[in-house]
């Protein structure tokens, strides 16, 4: 996680302390655990996800990430997650852009 503080020129920093949060659609949530980032801004979060018995496809959820400090403006990105897989940010997300940093997957053995 990086943030220049606003409309800031200079290169983004890491956001130590922020608090990460996911909410999946109503009935495709298991358990979910927050976490937080470290001093380079770095997270690892676990999202439970269920799926129903009827769900012949497994396509992805829709699932809302929620960056918070104190502080600092709230974040929430909606990312497609799939389940049984680890979702790797392809880089560092900016919250100071509206964009969406996309994956990289990798297969749960």
């Amino acid at each position: 996680m990086r943030s220049a503080g606003g409309a800031s020129l200079i290169r983004p920093l890491p956001v130590p302390g922020l608090t990460v949060t996911a909410r999946p659609p109503a009935g495709s949530g298991g358990h979910q655990f927050p976490a937080t980032t470290d001093e380079r801004g770095v997270f690892a979060l676990v999202v439970g996800l269920k799926f129903s018995d009827t769900d012949e496809e497994r396509l992805p959820i829709p699932t809302v990430l929620r960056f918070e400090k104190a502080g600092l403006p709230v974040r929430e990105l909606t990312v497609p997650l799939d389940q049984g897989t680890t979702h790797v940010f392809a880089a560092a997300v900016d919250l100071d852009r509206a964009d969406r940093t996309p994956f990289t997957h990798q297969a749960q053995p």
